[in-house]
């Protein structure tokens, strides 16, 4: 049982590390584009870059059948995510 939580941080570990490289490679991206470019197009790739970012946010979350976006709620219930597996049963470990 430990084994598998173990795993569960070390793959939400790595998630972590990977979207952190993952927004480093969009700004870089973004900023060779500008110098590329130049200066003309600096709304347009900064919107670009803000773009990205709210793809990879969300304010809410279905909870029991209704829309709910009240954070403390939102919060609450990722983190009892991580206990449940994908198919509903409470994981084990």
């Amino acid at each position: 049982m430990r084994k598998k939580k173990g795993e569960r941080i070390g793959l939400l570990a790595e998630l972590n590390r990977n979207n952190f490289k993952q927004e480093i490679i969009i700004q870089e991206k973004a900023r060779h584009r500008w110098l590329k470019q130049g200066d003309l197009n600096t709304k347009y790739f900064h919107s670009k870059i803000k773009r990205g970012r709210l793809r990879n946010e969300f304010s809410g979350l279905i909870t029991n059948s209704r829309w709910c976006e009240d954070l403390i709620v939102v919060k609450e219930r990722l983190k009892s995510f991580s206990k449940i597996d994908l198919v509903g049963r409470v994981a084990t470990g």
